[in-house]
Parts: C-alpha cells; sequence; structure tokens
C-alpha cells in the first residue's frame, strides 16, 4: 500500500510539473476534489475502521481524479519515444493489457454478486417443496422457503 501512494504521489507532482495553463487548474480542481473525498470518506467511516474506509466502493472518485494525471504521465513518456508505430502500438498493448487485467476476476465476482442479488433466491422459489428445516431463504434466514412460496402466491409475486 505504501508503494502505491509513492507511486500516486509521484505521478500527481510529474504531472503537475508538465502541464501549464488550463490544464495545471484542471490538475488542482481534480486533486482538490481528491483529497476532499479522502478527508469526507475518513470522517464518515472514522467509526469503521481503516480497513472499511479502503473498502472499493470508496475509491472510484479517487480512481477517476487520478486519471488525467497519470494520462499527461503517460503521454510525455511516449512522447519521448521515436518511433510514431511503435508508440501506437505500445499504447494498444498497454490499454488492452489492463482490460484484460480489469476483467478478469469479474466471472468469479459475477456468480457471486448474482447469487446475492436474487439468482439463488429464484432457484429456490422454483424448486420442488421442501420439508427439510435449513432450507431458508438466503437473505432472511428466520424465514423458510416454503413460508416464502406461500408469501409469493398469496401476493402474486414473481
Amino acid at each position: 500500500m505504501l508503494l502505491m501512494a509513492v507511486t500516486k504521489v509521484v505521478v500527481i507532482l510529474a504531472a503537475l510539473m508538465l502541464s501549464r495553463g488550463r490544464v495545471w487548474h484542471l490538475l488542482i480542481l481534480l486533486l482538490a476534489f481528491d483529497l476532499g473525498n479522502a478527508l469526507l470518506v475518513g470522517i464518515g467511516r472514522y467509526h469503521t475502521g481503516f480497513l472499511a474506509s479502503l473498502s472499493s466502493r470508496y475509491q472510484y472518485g479517487s480512481i477517476i481524479s487520478t486519471l488525467p494525471f497519470v494520462s499527461i504521465v503517460l503521454c510525455m513518456a511516449l512522447a519521448r519515444l521515436p518511433w510514431p508505430k511503435f508508440r501506437q502500438l505500445l499504447t494498444v498493448g498497454v490499454i488492452g493489457s489492463l482490460v484484460l487485467y480489469c476483467l478478469w476476476g469479474w466471472p468469479k465476482a459475477l456468480v457471486e454478486f448474482t447469487g446475492w442479488r436474487g439468482t439463488q433466491m429464484r432457484q429456490l422459489l422454483a424448486a420442488p417443496s421442501t420439508v427439510d428445516p435449513t432450507v431458508n431463504v438466503p437473505t432472511l434466514d428466520f424465514m423458510h422457503i416454503e413460508r416464502a412460496k406461500a408469501l409469493q402466491r398469496a401476493y402474486d409475486l414473481h
């Protein structure tokens, strides 16, 4: 985590030193947004502990506000390469690799997410009747699945 923090600080400082004019003002605004967001998350999630405040749901704004800094540093680094075709191929390769890396874990994550969001519940509701007392509604551990089926029929739920 410390290496990631140092890398982010170095990228932000490098982008600020490389940029001029309106771009510099935009980067300062994004930096203020990122710092303000971090402050508000720190205050709002103080009682839940440090690791809870590092949850991915609180990092989207920070990632989005950091991307322009990264793009400026990468553009300046790529501009130093001598061959334009090599720059294009390298850019496409890096972006493609990042996309594949980001999408790599989605199938596993989607199975758990869709199960939690209702797929498992619909499968249990469509299953034949059971008298097994351990088969409860996944999100409501106190309710037996047959009671849920009865409520579904009574209130015409789908």
